[in-house]
C-alpha cells in the first residue's frame, strides 16, 4: 500500500506523502505548532522531502531559526511570510528554486545564506517579493547559478546596503518588465529595491543587465570583485 495522503508531525513540522511510495517524494505542509529552531528532515521513513510547500510556516510567530534538510529543492510561495521573530535560516545545497514571497515581511531576518545551486530568487510576474519588507537584512551575496531575481525581491529591505551579485547573465525583474504596467499609475511602479535603504551599493558585472538594471532606477552600484 503507497503512502499517498499519508501525513506525519515531528516536532511540530508536518511531513505529507504527496506522491506514491515508489516515487517517495515527500513536501512540508502547513505547520502552524513549531516553535524555536526547526530543521527540516531530510527523508522519512525512507521518503525524500523535497518540498516546503506554500505557506507551510506563514505567520509562524513562534519560529526563531530554521535549517532545510538537504534534500530540499524548492521553497514555496508564501512559505515562511509573516514570521517576524524568524532571525536565522540555513538553506542546504540542494534548493534549486524559492517562490515568491518565500521570505515576505520576516521583519528580523538577519541572517541567511543563498547557496550555489539556486537557479531562480522569485518569479518573473508575481507581486510577492521573495524578501520583502526584510528590514533587518544588511547584506545578501547572490550567487553565480541564480538567473532570475524576481519581481519586488528586496522591496522594503530598509537596512540594505550591499547586494551582491555574481553571474553577468542574472536577469531582475519589476512590474515595468513583466508586463505588468498596464495594472498601474506611473508613480506606482516599483523597484525591486523601492524602499531600501539610500545607501545601497549593487556589486555586478560591467555592462551586466544588472548594471544596466540600476542604472535605469538610480541605484547606486560598483564593479564585483
Amino acid at each position: 500500500m503507497g503512502l499517498l495522503g499519508k501525513t506525519q508531525e515531528i516536532n511540530g513540522v508536518v511531513y505529507k506523502y504527496y506522491k506514491s511510495e515508489r516515487v517517495g517524494i515527500t513536501q512540508v505542509s502547513r505547520s502552524p505548532r513549531v516553535i524555536g529552531d526547526v530543521v527540516i528532515l531530510s527523508e522519512i521513513e525512507g521518503q525524500l522531502v523535497k518540498l516546503i510547500a506554500e505557506g507551510a510556516f506563514e505567520n509562524c510567530k513562534n519560529l526563531s531559526a530554521i535549517t532545510i534538510g538537504d534534500k530540499v529543492e524548492t521553497i514555496g510561495f508564501l512559505a515562511f511570510s509573516d514570521c517576524t521573530n524568524l532571525i536565522n535560516v540555513k538553506l542546504s545545497n540542494t534548493v534549486k528554486t524559492i517562490l515568491s514571497g518565500a521570505f515576505k515581511n520576516c521583519a528580523n531576518l538577519s541572517n541567511i545564506c543563498i547557496p550555489n545551486g539556486v537557479k531562480s530568487i522569485g518569479e518573473k510576474a508575481d507581486g510577492a517579493g521573495v524578501f520583502e519588507n526584510c528590514a533587518s537584512l544588511t547584506c545578501i551575496s547572490v550567487p553565480y547559478s541564480v538567473d532570475v531575481i524576481g519581481c519586488r525581491a528586496f522591496h522594503g529591505c530598509s537596512n540594505l546596503t550591499s547586494l551582491t551579485i555574481h553571474n553577468s547573465s542574472t536577469v531582475i525583474y519589476d512590474e515595468v518588465c513583466a508586463g505588468r504596467i498596464e495594472f498601474f499609475e506611473k508613480d506606482e511602479i516599483y523597484s525591486s529595491f523601492s524602499g531600501c535603504n539610500r545607501n545601497l551599493v549593487i556589486y555586478c558585472a560591467p555592462g551586466s543587465p544588472v548594471e544596466s538594471y540600476a542604472k535605469r532606477w538610480d541605484i547606486k552600484y560598483a564593479p564585483v570583485s
